[in-house]
């Protein structure tokens, strides 16, 4: 990984930066030969790093089934705290590009929140209205579903299986939010004055619709993009670029887009998007094959566990004794794969002992020591764990499965 960024960094960002950025740059507003407008990075950052993204999605390959399965957050809080924090430094960084303090610098500020926030409510309300599950009965047997009448008072539902769940989810926000900081950043001081607000909120709207339903291209694609950066960084990236070519005003040395009579810089912007795009995502492929090639720095653990794994449900499953041989054989790369590469490298260590707590401890492994009849239900299944040896029993978990 360490090398991969290394040689992307020298062969395919530093490159794509210079084309935009430097005065001699060929698609530079400076040149002006084939001006394409990005104020903070829309394409020579958030493009570049989501076709980078949606390569080593496809030279890594899918997630190991096991960890997919049953696959959740870590940890919302620190999720909401992250999100802050990167309004914050998003804001200076934009706004930044300006070099200097004045007026312009507060309407990109506020602009910046005009889109993150128009963003995170539209894909927040399209998660929303896509989230009602039906409720199937064998799945909430012993659940009773209620339901309100107008004046308040609760009765039992008589068609459970009906019966829909909603519900606003703080991920959803947090996803719309980032998409529309993207979305934002090729137009930056493009369209930031005291009669634009209007156009922040547009992007961030278009932003957040289209990011949202990219985020299925990846199963069309068959691509496991577990963090979408193709779709919140590489297509958000993209669509801002686009729109800027039809919204950005006459400024920061630019003829503008659509909005000002400069019919022509769409088609820039165009130009400036496919170049990018394909540029990065070939060059980041032939570094990924080549550096996947080299002994020693191969990208995953185990290359071939996962293409046994598909090959075996494809196939129905194997007979108990050959089922029992393949386990084994892969019994140590496996583990390295759950547990994460850290554990696999730094022999047996890990930065935070609690997550090894949590991904290995499951009720069903430590049924035995459970007494069914003395548990009661007002106690949590967990206090009757037996914790002295924890230490050796949780590390030694993935060996010892009865």
């Amino acid at each position: 990984m360490i090398l991969f960024v290394f040689c992307w960094s020298v062969i395919v960002y530093n490159p794509v930066t210079y084309w935009y950025w430097n005065q001699n740059g060929w698609l530079s507003t400076q040149l002006d030969k084939l001006p394409v407008m990005d104020f903070a990075g829309g394409t020579c950052i958030h493009v570049v790093s989501g076709f980078t993204a949606l390569a080593y999605s496809y030279i890594l390959g899918p997630r190991n089934p096991k960890i997919v399965s049953e696959y959740r957050s870590s940890s919302n809080s620190f999720m909401v705290i992250g999100m802050c924090i990167l309004l914050m430094g998003w804001c200076g960084f934009i706004s930044g590009c300006d070099y200097k303090l004045s007026a312009t610098t507060f309407y990109i500020v506020v602009n910046t929140w005009l889109s993150a926030c128009s963003a995170g409510i539209v894909w927040t309300l399209i998660d929303y209205y896509t989230s009602a599950i039906p409720l199937e009965e064998p799945e909430y047997e012993g659940i009773e579903l209620r339901e309100l009448d107008h004046d308040g008072s609760c009765t039992q539902s008589n068609d459970p299986t009906t019966t829909s769940l909603r519900k606003i989810s703080m991920v959803s926000f947090t996803s719309g939010v980032v998409c529309g900081l993207v979305v934002f950043t090729p137009a930056g001081g493009y369209i930031s004055s005291h009669t634009s607000f209007w156009k922040s909120i547009v992007f961030g709207v278009i932003g957040g619709f289209i990011g949202n339903y990219s985020t299925r291209l990846k199963y069309y694609m068959e691509i496991d993009d577990a963090l979408d950066i193709f779709a919140v960084h590489g297509v958000c990236g993209i669509v801002g670029t686009l729109l800027v070519g039809i919204f950005a005003d006459k400024s920061f040395e630019s003829s503008g887009g659509w909005v000002v009579g400069n019919w022509i810089q769409i088609t820039y912007q165009i130009l400036g998007c496919v170049v990018t795009a394909v540029y990065s995502f070939v060059m980041s492929l032939v570094l990924l094959y080549i550096i996947d090639m080299i002994p020693g720095l191969h990208l995953r653990t185990d290359k071939l566990f996962n293409t046994r794994m598909r090959r075996r449900k494809q196939n129905g499953g194997v007979s108990e004794e050959g089922e029992i041989e393949e386990i084994a054989e892969d019994l140590g790369l496996e583990r390295a794969e759950l547990l994460g590469s850290d554990w696999y490298e730094l022999n047996g260590e890990y930065s935070f002992d609690y997550m090894e707590f949590i991904k290995v401890v499951d009720p069903k492994e430590y049924a035995e020591f459970i007494n069914a009849e003395t548990v009661s239900p007002e106690e949590s299944e967990f206090s009757q764990y037996d914790t002295s040896d924890l230490q050796l029993r949780k590390r030694g978990a993935f060996f010892d499965r009865q």
